[in-house]
Order: structure tokens, then sequence, then C-alpha cells
């Protein structure tokens, strides 16, 4: 029976509810229609006030268009309130009503215009007519007032009637001012103004009165009153309709109340029951509301304390809301472990143990937990005294909780990690709607920490860009000016040769020589350095075992290291072989460690460690992006003074250094970082101001070159002691470079014939092909590049040796040297030694005894 009510007491109320606003409202409304009076009568009286006004502005009675202004804005103003609370009754007349006022308006700003410098020259014309003329003398001056005095009448004939005959008479008048011969300047100027302005009167004074006609003529006022009339007519109507349907709505109310109270009557017996279920969804929707407030502030929120701040404030207003003792976020690791409690929030009445995140990060791991979570999602423990004895409970209870909800919280494709609620004390009755909206607060931290991740990951990655390509831009001007660089070298450390041959060792000249060939080969070492910065190197990779070379440096370092600093070696990679050079291997740790004892500042501990690693899966590092692979890591740290963020950001840029003018180049570790990275390694680096740094190398493992390492020995390097006078064709573009390479081989037992044009050079040796022995050419000139050249000669003799020489960083390409017969490829600058080592081997002579060179080479 109570069922049956129910709905009839709703709809019941309903009814009378819907009664009531009806008859309240049914009515037409008042205030809208006085709105809508009041409107039109504004219309009719800003309509007959513009009309007014603008005959009062034709007759110059106005000092300024304000009136005609706020006229005009008085009937924008009634159209916009009948536009907005009219109805379709009345919009016919409305629409006609507004085409009226739009072309009133626009005749009205064409009234204005014309009005306006019509009455500026009527007063002007008034003001200089009643003017006497007293500049004039003679018998002009009767004349110039006899025709002012015509003028007069005839203008105020014309202004009243401004028929053709009248304006012919004007026109008469102002054709006699204008042709006066009046001497002073002051009086013709003022008589040719007159005319001016009688003209415009002339012209102006029939388009002011036409556009004055039409502005009278629109039909506003009849359009008005035609709506008013629409309108009172559709009121009445109204007005009528709803008084017999409020009457009607009445009745049925009065019915309907009794039914109510009858049917409430009822229900009233149920109100204490209801009460409580009311209490209980009351509490559940505002749990709600603080899920979908709390969560919008997590989601929107865009840099990272703004993000901690409002994962804690939902964290908790949760726990106090729901009562909670402790409510937790904890991430996890790449294996969906937990691995670190990220937001923690506790109630103050509960006072927390030293190591109890500790703890919880442990009971997460354990088996009970984790198979749990698998399986469900979600762990929910109304109580932990009721729960059987077993794993599960002894981990409650040594968590000391006594009711626990821990769901895992996920973010589109990945584990984020966990959140977590405890109660340490009595029960709590979890129900679905409750583990839900849980549910739904831990998707949108998971997605808000998601979110957090990558853009911190992008920020990452377009720092990394930006660096990897200000690195790229400044490698490539190194090593652009490196050919230029090398022939000046080339031409200071050859003539320095050349002279030592020339001096006595006595002779007082020889030191300076000496010392200048000393700071040539600095700088080309320099220039060297450089180059590797710039990724030039193209030296074939050969097999290296890493720690043969990293225990050397070691031994090197040791006898140069202050006496309080101390250097502890643990070197793990014995087997380890990686592609690469030797001497750029011993280059990278001597800068790393020489780095190392320059920031401990005389003493401290200098760590290098080796090792093999393997990376699972990429991962970002100081100098881009550590691939997953097996790795030699050369690891070396220091106690010193460490870096801040600012100063690591731009460690590996070129001349960047920290120290003192003339205490450092600043190419160390530009050095570094272009050897690691053209053997396809990476950099790791880690230091805080004060707390010392870390830099870790990896160097990739190729596995394949361990056998080659094993099977490599080395080979003596020697060369016949000279040439028998075989004839080398010798080209470079440079003169100077020719004769200190003529000079060179000569020295060396050869005959050089130097060209400084290559197509001289190709035109004696089609003249006399056998001439030559051997030919030596410079790879960058102009005409006939080096490369051509030698393509060339090998076209017409494929057995002569052909050697290149070259400044420039950019490696040849070998398919086109070996096409154009290029055995080998010298490196500017170079040397006697390295000249001979190079051209004796391919003129046949056994390698037995070292070459004639000079002392010095």
């Amino acid at each position: 029976m109570i069922t049956g009510i129910v709905p009839r007491l709703a709809a019941a109320g309903i009814f009378l509810v819907v009664s009531l606003v009806l008859v309240r409202f049914m009515g037409p409304d008042r205030s809208m229609h006085e709105r809508i009076l009041g409107a039109i009568q504004t219309l009719t009286l800003d309509a007959a006030a513009l009309q007014r006004g603008a005959l009062e502005a034709r007759a110059g009675m106005l000092p300024n268009y304000d009136p005609l202004v706020r006229d005009a804005a008085g009937l924008r103003d009634a159209m916009a309130v009948l536009r907005r609370e009219g109805d379709a009754t009345i919009s016919a007349h409305f629409r006609k009503l507004a085409e009226a006022i739009d072309e009133q308006e626009v005749l009205l700003e064409a009234f204005k215009s014309d009005n306006a410098l019509l009455q500026n020259s009527l007063r002007y014309l008034g003001f200089s007519i009643g003017a006497p003329i007293t500049h004039e003398t003679g018998a002009l001056q009767p004349l110039i007032a006899s025709e002012l005095s015509r003028l007069a009448i005839a203008m105020l004939v014309f202004v009243q009637d401004p028929r053709a005959d009248s304006t012919q008479q004007v026109h008469a008048i102002l054709d006699r001012l204008g042709k006066l011969p009046v001497a002073d300047a002051g009086v013709a100027r003022n008589l040719h103004l007159l005319v001016v302005h009688g003209r415009l009167i002339v012209a102006r004074l029939p388009v002011v009165d036409t556009t004055l006609g039409s502005l009278i003529a629109v039909p506003v006022d009849d359009r008005v009153h035609a709506l008013h009339s629409a309108y009172l007519k559709h009121h009445a109507q109204t007005e009528a309709t709803a008084q017999l349907l409020q009457g009607l709505l009445y009745f049925a109310a009065a019915v309907f109340a009794a039914c109510l109270g009858v049917m409430f009557y009822t229900m009233w017996a149920r109100a204490h029951a209801l009460a409580e279920q009311s209490r209980l969804l009351q509490s559940r929707l505002d749990f709600q509301g603080l899920v979908t407030e709390v969560s919008t502030r997590v989601a929107t929120a865009r840099h990272r304390e703004d993000l901690d701040d409002a994962i804690s404030r939902l964290l908790g207003r949760l726990g106090e809301m729901r009562g909670f003792d402790r409510v937790y976020v904890i991430l996890a690791d790449a294996d969906g472990l937990p691995a670190e409690v990220s937001h923690w929030w506790a109630r103050t009445s509960v006072t927390p143990e030293p190591d109890q995140r500790h703890e919880l990060l442990s009971a997460l791991r354990d088996p009970w937990v984790t198979s749990h979570l698998e399986a469900h999602e979600y762990i929910a423990v109304p109580s932990v005294a009721a729960l059987p004895s077993g794993a599960g409970k002894t981990l409650l209870r040594r968590m000391g909780v006594a009711a626990w909800l821990c769901l895992a919280i996920r973010a589109p494709g990945q584990h984020i990690g966990y959140l977590g609620f405890e109660a340490s004390q009595g029960s709590w009755s979890w129900q679905d709607t409750d583990i839900t909206l849980v549910g739904t607060v831990g998707e949108v931290i998971a997605n808000a920490i998601d979110r957090d991740r990558s853009e911190a990951r992008r920020k990452e990655l377009e720092a990394r860009l930006r660096q990897s390509e200000k690195m790229e831009a400044i490698g490539t001007l190194a090593g652009g000016i490196a050919h230029d660089y090398n022939n000046i070298l080339g031409a200071i450390l050859g003539n320095g040769e050349v002279a030592l041959l020339t001096l006595d060792a006595d002779s007082p000249a020889r030191r300076h020589v000496e010392e200048m060939v000393v700071a040539g080969e600095r700088a080309a070492a320099l220039v060297g350095s450089i180059l590797l910065f710039a990724r030039r190197n193209d030296a074939p990779p050969r097999a290296v075992r890493v720690q043969p070379v990293i225990e050397e440096a070691i031994d090197m370092l040791r006898a140069t290291l202050p006496a309080d600093i101390a250097i502890r070696s643990r070197l793990e990679a014995a087997a380890a072989v990686v592609p690469g050079d030797p001497t750029q291997l011993h280059q990278v740790a001597m800068n790393l460690c020489t780095n190392a004892v320059q920031a401990m500042d005389g003493t401290g501990t200098l760590d290098v460690a080796l090792d093999l690693v393997e990376i699972t899966e990429g991962r970002p590092v100081s100098s881009g992006v550590l691939k997953a692979g097996h790795y030699v890591r050369l690891g070396v740290a220091d106690t010193g003074c460490g870096m801040d963020e600012a100063t690591r950001a731009r460690i590996f840029e070129p001349f960047f250094t920290t120290k003192a003018i003339g205490h450092g180049t600043g190419l160390g570790l530009a050095t570094v970082h272009g050897i690691v990275t053209e053997q396809g390694g990476c950099i790791e680096v880690r230091s805080q101001p004060g707390a010392g740094t870390t830099f870790e190398v990896y160097f990739a493992v190729d596995g394949a070159l361990i056998e080659e390492a094993n099977d490599a020995e080395p080979r003596a390097e020697a060369a016949h002691r000279g040439g028998r006078g075989e004839v080398i064709l010798l080209v470079d573009d440079e003169v100077p470079l020719v004769r200190l390479g003529e000079e060179m081989l000569a020295g060396l037992g050869f005959e050089p014939v130097g060209f400084e044009s290559s197509q001289r050079a190709l035109a004696a040796f089609l003249a006399d092909p056998m001439r030559f022995d051997l030919m030596l050419s410079d790879s960058v000139m102009p005409e006939i590049t080096g490369l051509m050249l030698a393509a060339e000669i090998h076209a017409v003799r494929p057995e002569l040796p052909i050697l290149l020489m070259t400044g420039h960083s950019v490696p040849l390409p070998a398919p086109a040297l070996c096409e154009a017969g290029v055995r080998a490829v010298l490196k500017k600058p170079i040397r006697s030694r390295e000249l001979a080592s190079a051209i004796l081997p391919l003129l046949g002579y056994s390698c037995t005894d070292p070459p004639r060179l000079p002392a010095t080479a």
C-alpha cells in the first residue's frame, strides 16, 4: 500500500507545485509589459524630438548636434529593449520599424555633415556682409558696399526660396564681387572667401533641404503607432487567456492539495526510517563532491610544486572525511614493485614510527600483497581482526593497522604505483561505490604523475637537443678551420726542419728554431683536439683493450699527484675490448683524471673504476641517450668542489673553463666528449657544489673485436734510409708549401718537380707520363682538385703510386679514393719522417732500416 502511495504522492506533489507555478507565472509578465510600453513611449518621444532638433539645426538654432545624437541613441536603446523583450507576434512591425530607424539614421548622418558646412558658410557670410569695409578707399568702396547689400538681399531671398532665378541672381552678384579690382590684399582675401562661402551656400542648401525633407518623411511615428497597436491587442488576448487558465489551475491545485495532505500524512511514518538513509546518502555525496573537487586540482596542476601540494591536500581531506589514520601514494619501479613513498598523510593524533615508511615498502613487496593486487587490482580489508589466521593477518598486524585498503594505480600503458588507506583502530565497511570512487582518485593521481614525468622528460630531451645542436654547430666551425690552419702549421714545421738541417749544432739560432718546431707541434696537437671535438677523425677504429690503457694512464698520473691526494683504482674489465684508438682512450682517462685532481685543489681522494655493465633499457644521460647494450664503464670520482647546474650544463662546450686565464684551454672535456661520442658511447655527470663530481664514461663493447685484439701484434714501422733520385710530381696550390715540399723531398733523396697549379701539373704529366715515379698532391685546390687530378693521372698510368695530402677535417670517400688510384692520404701538417714512411714502401723499398731524416724529426 505504501509502495503505491509513494508514486501517487510524488505525482500529486509535482502537479501541485507545477500548478502553483503556472498560476503564478501563467499571466503576462507585468514588468516586461511595462518595459515594452516604456520603450514604445521612448520611441515616440525620441522620434519627435529628433525631427524637431533637425528643424532647429536647419534654422541654425542648435549650437551643436548633441541633442540629435542623444535622440538617436535613445531610439537605438529603445529598439534594443524591444528586441530583447518582444515576441514573435510583433516581429513584423518591429522589423519595419527597425528599417525605418536605420533609414532615418543614415539620413541624419548625411544631414549633419551637409548642414554643418551650410551653417558655417551662412555665419561667415552674415559676418562678412555686416562688417564695414575700411581698407579700400576711393570710388571702389561704395561699389563694394552696394554689391554686398545686393548679395545680402539676394541671399535672403535664396535661403527662403531657392528657385532657379534666385540662384542665378546670387551667382551673378558673386561673379561681380570676384572680379572687382581690389588693391588692398586683406580686402581682396575677404572678398574671395565671401565668394567661396556664397557658392558653397548655393550648392549645399538645396541638398540639406532635400535630406531634411527625406528625414522628416521617414514614417517612424507611423511604424511606432502600428507596433504599439499590435502589441496592445496581443497583450489583451494574452491576459484574457491567462485569466481563464489561472482559474482552472486554482481549482486543480486546491483538489490536489487536499490529496497531497492525505498522502503526506501517510508518508510521515516513513520519515524516521528514511532519515538514516538520507544521512548515508549525503555522506556519500559529500565524498563524491570532495573527490571531484580535489581531483580536478590534481588533474589541472601544471608544476611539480602545485601537483605535490594538490595530491597532499587530496590525501589529507580524504583521510579526515572518511576517518582514516594514514593515506599515502607509493611509486613503483620498472618491475612494478614498490620503490618510493612519494606522498604521505597521517592524522596529527597518530605518532609515526621512525621506520614506518620503510616497513610499508617491505610489506607491499610481500607475496600475499602482490598476488592479491595482481588478481583484483585492490585489497580491501574492513577488519583485520575478522580475517582468518594466515600470512595476510600476520602481515597487517605487523603493520599496525586495523582496516586497510590498497589499490594499484595506473596510467595508460604503465603501472604508476599504489594508493593506500589505513585505520589503526576499529573497522571499516567498504562499499563498492566507495572503492570505485577511490579508484577514480587513484586514476587521477596516476595520470597527473605520468603527465608530470612526461613533461619532465620532454624538457630534459629538449635541453639535450639544444645542447647537441649547439655542440654540432661549434664542432662544424672548429672542423672548418682545420684545413687552412694545418697548411700554416705545415709551413712552420717544414721550414723549421729544413732550417735545422742547415744550422750547425753550436749555432745561436738553432735553439730558437727548435723552440719554434716544438711550439708548432703543440699547435698541431691543439688542432687534433679540436678535430676530435668536431668528430672529424677519419682514422679507422681498431680493437683496443681498455684496461691496459687505463692502467698506463693511472701509472703516469701517480707520478705527478700532489702528496695529499690519494688515488684508488678498481679495474675489473681485463677482457673488455672496444673499437677505437688507444691514444684517444688514454687521452680520455688523462683529461678526466687531471680535471678531478685540479678540482680537489691539492687534497682529497681520486677514485678510478672500470667494469662491464649491461644496459637493459635506454635512458637519457648528460651527453645524450644511452641505448641498451653492453658497455665498458669508466668511472672517475673526486672529492673536490663540485659544480652547480649552470656549470654542469656547459662543461662539454669547447673553450669553456672555470679556471683562471692561462691555466686551461677549455678543450679537455670537449675533447673527451668528441672521442666518446665518435666511438658511440655516452657520458653521465653527477655533481653538487661541495659534494664532489663523478664522471661515468660508457664505451660500447664489440664482441667481434675480442679475437682481433688477441691476434693483433705490434708491428715495427721502419723505412729505407732514403730514395735514389726517384722523380716525384708535387702539386699544391700554395707556393710556400710547394717550395717546402721540394726541399723535404730532396732531403730524403728524391728529385721533386713541384707545381702550384693542378692544370700545369697535369699538362706536364701528359707531356711525359713515364718521367714520374710517384705523385704527391694536395686534395683541396682550385680548378682541378687533388682527387680529380689523381683520376686523370690514374687513367693514363694505373700503376703510378699516388698520395694525397689534406688539412681538411672531412674524410675523403673511400670508394672515390680507390677509383682514382690513391694509395694513401696524409694528414697535414706533414713531417719528414711521416713523408718517408708513406713514400718509400710505395716505391718498393724494404723496411729494414730507419729513414734518413733530420736530427729533430
